[in-house]
């Protein structure tokens, strides 16, 4: 889930999860701000929407987000960033499929498209066609994004406090990423929530995620994230932190879809 451009949140910032409840089919929008800067005088600003549906497709999930900030600066003019992602991720845990655009100001930043598969012996290979074709090999025992958020939070259930992860997302060039998780104590909804729905009434807890790319001698994460997440998989609330700002989501319009209807004979 790494960002080469921080120009928008990372790809799986808002991921579906399955634990003790079933996970809820959803589309959500959360209003993002800037709550804190580290640089003062460079970035003034960042605000923006998030959009995120996620769909249990019987024998896949599907999930699609949109990014929308603009950010104002001290001594330049504001830019618009666009982020674009969707995946298909089967539930057997071997294929998937993924397509992330980036734009500045309508200019094309970067775009990444391909594929990713599982073999027996757990590990995978990522073929990329955006920007150009290319391999990349995945490690052994490396999740997918909604089926390493499910584990996070079934770890959590079970009471375990860290869970240190190899994922992949496609969201950059890199590969497979280290996600390392303290996991939280149980918590109400996250109180930056604009709005009451069923949706954000049950179980949540807090969760910290570091990420960390490629370089194997970086002495920090490349971000890290605070969600508040709940067991049917909804974020009622984030927070991701840059190196030189961070940005917070309140939730603000929360909609349950459709289940999906399966065929018993599958």
């Amino acid at each position: 889930m790494g960002v080469a451009v921080a120009s928008a949140a990372p790809a799986t910032a808002v991921a579906p999860a399955a634990a003790a409840t079933a996970p809820a089919p959803h589309k959500a929008i959360y209003q993002m701000t800037m709550v804190q800067s580290k640089q003062p005088g460079q970035i003034v600003n960042v605000s923006g929407r998030m959009y995120y549906e996620w769909r249990d497709g019987c024998d896949a999930w599907t999930t699609d987000q949109k990014f929308a900030l603009d950010y104002v600066y001290a001594e330049q003019n504001s830019t618009r960033f666009n982020s674009h992602y969707t995946a298909w991720e089967s539930k057997a845990g071997n294929d998937y499929s993924f397509a992330v655009k980036r734009t500045r100001d309508g200019e094309l930043v970067e775009e990444y498209r391909g594929t990713a598969k599982r073999a027996k012996a757990g590990v995978g290979t990522a073929k990329y066609v955006k920007p150009e074709p290319e391999s990349l090999d995945l490690p052994k025992d490396f999740f997918f994004p909604t089926s390493h958020t499910m584990s996070l939070i079934r770890k959590a259930n079970e009471g375990q406090k860290i869970f240190n992860a190899q994922m992949f997302d496609g969201s950059d060039g890199e590969g497979a990423v280290e996600v390392n998780a303290v996991l939280g104590p149980r918590v109400d909804k996250d109180a930056s929530a604009q709005i009451q729905s069923p949706l954000i009434e049950g179980p949540a807890r807090k969760i910290r995620m570091a990420f960390w790319g490629a370089d194997p001698n970086a002495a920090l994460p490349e971000y890290e994230m605070t969600l508040t997440l709940h067991d049917n998989g909804v974020v009622s609330g984030m927070r991701i932190d840059y190196d030189d700002f961070s940005i917070q989501g309140r939730l603000t319009a929360l909609d349950a879809m459709p289940a999906a209807k399966c065929s018993a004979s599958k």
